[in-house]
């Protein structure tokens, strides 16, 4: 199903235990590559929004995912959440460079997965 509305409106009233939320908005202005144009989202979030999104992103009862590049709000918001980080290496106007990209896993998420690995067979 696709709708047509805010996603934080979708998210809080689809939420349930089985629900699994997975979050790829707009980078923070302040991670972006130095000079890349500030206005590369047709809908941008602003650094209060972002907050507002993580708060209520640890308030879901379902499965939560986010991605995005290491950010100090990030980190200070999702103390609890596990960081995962992989560097890639990304093309633009002034060529090649390497970006660190991660995923947060709400609590939830990573104790699940150490119950399916504690039964998982050899």
């Amino acid at each position: 199903m696709i709708e047509n509305r805010p996603a934080l409106d979708v998210m809080l009233e689809r939420d349930h235990s089985r629900s699994l939320h997975y979050l790829d908005p707009p980078y923070l202005h302040a991670t972006r590559a130095m000079g890349q144009d500030k206005s590369t989202y047709r809908h941008e979030l602003t650094t209060s929004e972002h907050e507002h999104l993580l708060q209520e992103c640890r308030q879901l009862e379902g499965f939560v995912v986010l991605s995005g590049y290491p950010s100090d709000l990030y980190r200070d918001v999702l103390t609890d959440w596990t960081m995962i980080t992989r560097d890639f290496a990304a093309s633009g106007q002034k060529g090649t460079v390497i970006r660190t990209e991660c995923i947060w896993l709400s609590p939830r998420v990573v104790e699940q997965q150490r119950q399916r690995d504690m039964f998982a067979t050899a």
